[in-house]
């Protein structure tokens, strides 16, 4: 059986590893000015990019209360 991340409703896993993380929530450099150009703060610009990354991989924006803190943490030392 498929794990749940991996199946029609997609969802996060419990826990991401390193390369995971590497490979689907590092932003590029592109999405990085994009994310700038959207807002003067870099609070709100992490909240983007973290959505924006979310919104590759799993289809949908979900409810940033249910995002893994590690994601977050990712995207903000990646900017």
């Amino acid at each position: 059986m498929q794990p749940i991340h991996d199946t029609a409703y997609p969802a996060l896993p419990a826990e991401l590893t390193a390369a995971e993380l590497e490979a689907a929530f590092t932003p590029t450099p592109t999405e990085i000015r994009f994310a700038r150009s959207q807002s003067r703060r870099a609070s709100t610009s992490v909240l983007i990019l973290v959505q924006l990354k979310l919104l590759q991989r799993l289809g949908y924006f979900p409810m940033l209360a249910d995002v893994p803190p590690i994601v977050i943490d990712h995207v903000r030392a990646a900017l």
